[in-house]
C-alpha cells in the first residue's frame, strides 16, 4: 500500500515566522542605528559672551539644530582673561576629572588655545576621538601632521586684502599704525601679517604698537595726523594684564582718533572700523560643524587635514560718508552695511505697526484710568453707606464680578494682538537681511515697539492674574518640591540681573530637605516679584538678604533690602491694587501697582500669609509664610 506525503504546515509556518522576526530585528536595528545619539564637545579657547566666541557657537548650532540626536556640550577655557601657568595646569586637572563622564563622538576645538590643548591632551583624555578645529592662526603643519584624526580650517586673516582696500580708499595715507596685543593669539596673528608686509614695501610705512597700557593707547592714537591710518588686529590685554573686550578695544581707539580704522574680523564691523577683508566667526562655526556632521554621518570620512577659511570684503557706509568718500569709490563686490535703503512697503508696515501699538496703548491707558475712577467711587460709596451694607452687598458683589469679567475679557482680547506685535517685532530684529536694510532711526522704532509691547504683555498678564484672584478662580497646580533647592535655583537664575546692577544676595537657611507641596510657577512669581522690588530700591553695592527657616509649622521666607524703607502707615496699602510706594521718590514710576496685590492673592490661595516689616530709611523686609500642612 503506497503512502501519500503530506507536508507539515506547522514547519512552513515556523519558517516564515522566523524569517519575519529576522526582518523585524534588522529593521529595528537599522532604525536604532539611524537615531543613535551622538555627543559632541565644543571646546572654546575664550569665554562665553565674547562676540567672536558666541558667533562661532551660533554657526555650529545652525547645522545641528535640525538633528535632535546630536547633543552639543559647550566648554570654555577662558584664556583671554586667564593665561597664567597655574590656571592652565588647573584646566588639565579639570578635564582629567571630566574626561570619563561622557563618551564623545567628536570634539570641535575653536581657536589656538583649544587646538593646542587637544594636540597635547586628546590622546590622554579622549583617545581615538576625532578632533575638528577652526579659528587656528599660524597653523604649524608639522605639528598637525603628527596628530591622528585632526581635521579643520586654518584661520588666515586676509591682511593683504584689507591693506589693498586701505590703499584704494586712502592712497594719500602712507603710514599705517598696526595696533595689536602680546597675547598668544596676538603674536600668532602678527606672524601671519609679517609674511605679507614685504609685498607693500614702498607703498606703506608700518609701525607696530603692541606693548601699551590703555592710557598709552589713547594717547598714541590721539596724536596721529592725516598721513596715518590704523590697522587694528586684536586688543584683548594691555601691558599690565588688564583684560579688554573687543567692544571696548575698538571703542577706546575710535573715540580718541580722527583717522580711519581698518580690521579683518567681524567683531569690529559696525563698531568703528571703516572696513576690511573680514573673517566671520559664524561662517567658521558653520563650516566646521558641517565638516563634523559629514564625517560622523559617513558622507565624508576622509576630509582634508586642513583648509583655509574664507574672507568677505565689507565696508561701513556711515564711516565712508564721514571720511568724505563718495559712492563711486566703494570697492566692487563688497558688502556695505548701514546703507540707508528701506523699501517703501516695509516703511508703511512699520508705520501701521507703530500706529496700531499707540492706539492699543491709548485704549488701555483710558481703560485703566476709568477703572481707577470706578474703584475710587466704589470706595466712597462704601464709606457713605456703611449702614446700608447688608442691602447693597449683593449689588456690590455683582459690580465687582462684572468688573472682573470686563478686565478678564479685555485683557484676554488685548493679549493676542499685543503678543503678535511683540512677536513680529522680535522677528524683524532677528532678521539679519532685513536689519541690514534698516537705518538707525527705523531700527530704534522697531526696538521701541518690541520693548513697549513686551511691557504691555506683562501688564495684560497681571490684569488676568488679578481678575482671577478677585473672582476666586485661582487654580493651583500643586506638586511636592524640595523648598530649599527651589529657592537656591531661583536665586541662581537671577544672578545675571543682580550683577548688572552691582547688587549681591546673601542667602541663609536653617532648613534642610524639607518637602513642601505648592504651585512652583506661582511661588516663583511671588519670589521674583518681591526680589525685583528689592532690586528696584537697591543702590550699587547693596546686599539683599534672603533667609528661609522652619518655625511653628510653617516655612518662612524673608527678603530684606537696604533701600529707603516704607513708613508704617503704608504697610497695608502696598498690597492693594494700583498702589505704588516710594517708586516716585526713586524716579522709577513704572506699571500700575498690581504686583504685590497678585503676590498676596497667590500666598493666600496657598493658605499662607504675607506681610512687611520696615522703618522708613532703613530698608524693607517682606515675609511670606507657607504652612507645612500643604505637604501632606
Amino acid at each position: 500500500m503506497s503512502s501519500i506525503y503530506v507536508p507539515d504546515k506547522s514547519i512552513h509556518f515556523n519558517k516564515y515566522l522566523i524569517i519575519a522576526f529576522v526582518f523585524l530585528f534588522v529593521g529595528i536595528s537599522s532604525s536604532s542605528l539611524a537615531a543613535r545619539e551622538r555627543n559632541i564637545l565644543i571646546l572654546h579657547s575664550y569665554h562665553q559672551g565674547l562676540e567672536w566666541t558666541d558667533s562661532i557657537s551660533s554657526g555650529i548650532s545652525s547645522i545641528f539644530k535640525t538633528h535632535p540626536n546630536y547633543n552639543l556640550y559647550f566648554e570654555y577655557l577662558d584664556t583671554k582673561r586667564n593665561s597664567s601657568e597655574t590656571y592652565l595646569h588647573s584646566l588639565v586637572d579639570l578635564y582629567h576629572a571630566r574626561s570619563s563622564k561622557i563618551k564623545y563622538d567628536a570634539i570641535i576645538a575653536c581657536d589656538n588655545a583649544a587646538y593646542d590643548f587637544m594636540c597635547q591632551y586628546r590622546d590622554e583624555f579622549f583617545p581615538a576621538t576625532p578632533v575638528f578645529f577652526c579659528g587656528v592662526n599660524f597653523l604649524d603643519k608639522e605639528k598637525l601632521n603628527s596628530q591622528k584624526k585632526f581635521y579643520g580650517f586654518e584661520e588666515v586673516a586676509d591682511h593683504k586684502g584689507t591693506l589693498l582696500m586701505l590703499n584704494e580708499l586712502f592712497p594719500q595715507r602712507k603710514k599705517v599704525l598696526i595696533v595689536n596685543d602680546n597675547t598668544k593669539t596676538g603674536k600668532a596673528i602678527r606672524n601671519e601679517l609679517e609674511e605679507i608686509l614685504p609685498a607693500f614695501k614702498g607703498t606703506f610705512d608700518f609701525e607696530f604698537f603692541d606693548a601699551f597700557t590703555i592710557g598709552e593707547l589713547k594717547e598714541k592714537v590721539s596724536t596721529l595726523d592725516n598721513d596715518y591710518s590704523i590697522y587694528l588686529l586684536v586688543v584683548n590685554m594691555d601691558r599690565e594684564g588688564q583684560y579688554i573686550s573687543y567692544n571696548n578695544g575698538i571703542k577706546i581707539i575710535e573715540e580718541n582718533t580722527p583717522v580711519p580704522i581698518f580690521g579683518s574680523w567681524d567683531f569690529y564691523l559696525g563698531k568703528g572700523i571703516i572696513g576690511g577683508s573680514i573673517i566671520r566667526g559664524f561662517s567658521q562655526g558653520k563650516s566646521i560643524a558641517q565638516l563634523t556632521f559629514n564625517y560622523l554621518e559617513g558622507i565624508n570620512t576622509s576630509p582634508s587635514i586642513y583648509q583655509k577659511g574664507a574672507s568677505t570684503s565689507c565696508l561701513d557706509y556711515n564711516l565712508l560718508i564721514e571720511h568724505g568718500l563718495e559712492a563711486n569709490l566703494l570697492t566692487k563686490n563688497a558688502i556695505v552695511i548701514n546703507k540707508p535703503e528701506v523699501s517703501q512697503q516695509r516703511i508703511i508696515m512699520l508705520e501701521i505697526g507703530i500706529g496700531l501699538l499707540l492706539t492699543l496703548l491709548l485704549v488701555l491707558y483710558i481703560y485703566l484710568q476709568l477703572k481707577k475712577r470706578q474703584n475710587k467711587k466704589l470706595k466712597e460709596l462704601v464709606e457713605q453707606r456703611t449702614s446700608e451694607l447688608k442691602e447693597t452687598n449683593a449689588d456690590l458683589e455683582k459690580i465687582n464680578k462684572d468688573k472682573n469679567e470686563i478686565i478678564g475679557v479685555v485683557a484676554h482680547d488685548l493679549r493676542s494682538p499685543i503678543g503678535n506685535i511683540n512677536g513680529f517685532s522680535s522677528l524683524l530684529l532677528e532678521d539679519n537681511e532685513f536689519e541690514k536694510e534698516l537705518n538707525e532711526e527705523s531700527r530704534s522704532y522697531i526696538k521701541i515697539i518690541h520693548d513697549l509691547s513686551e511691557n504691555m504683555l506683562k501688564l495684560v498678564n497681571n490684569l488676568l492674574d488679578i481678575s482671577a484672584i478677585e473672582s476666586g478662580c485661582v487654580k493651583l497646580n500643586l506638586s511636592t518640591h524640595d523648598y530649599l533647592s527651589f529657592i537656591e535655583t531661583k536665586i541662581t537664575e537671577n544672578q545675571a540681573v543682580l550683577k548688572r546692577q552691582n547688587v549681591s544676595i546673601d542667602f541663609q537657611s536653617n532648613i534642610q530637605g524639607v518637602m513642601l507641596k505648592f504651585d512652583s510657577v506661582k511661588i516663583e512669581q511671588v519670589f521674583i516679584n518681591i526680589l525685583s522690588n528689592a532690586l528696584k530700591f537697591s543702590k550699587p553695592g547693596d546686599v539683599i538678604s534672603v533667609f528661609a527657616e522652619q518655625k511653628n509649622g510653617h516655612i518662612i521666607t524673608r527678603i530684606k533690602d537696604q533701600g529707603p524703607g516704607i513708613s508704617e502707615d503704608k504697610f497695608d496699602a502696598i498690597f492693594k491694587k494700583f498702589m505704588q510706594i516710594n517708586a516716585k521718590e526713586k524716579g522709577k514710576l513704572k506699571g500700575v501697582g498690581l504686583g504685590l496685590s497678585i503676590v498676596k492673592g497667590i500666598i493666600e490661595a496657598h493658605h499662607g500669609r504675607i506681610y512687611v516689616k520696615s522703618r522708613y530709611g532703613e530698608g524693607a523686609e517682606f515675609i511670606f509664610e507657607l504652612p507645612l500642612i500643604n505637604s501632606n
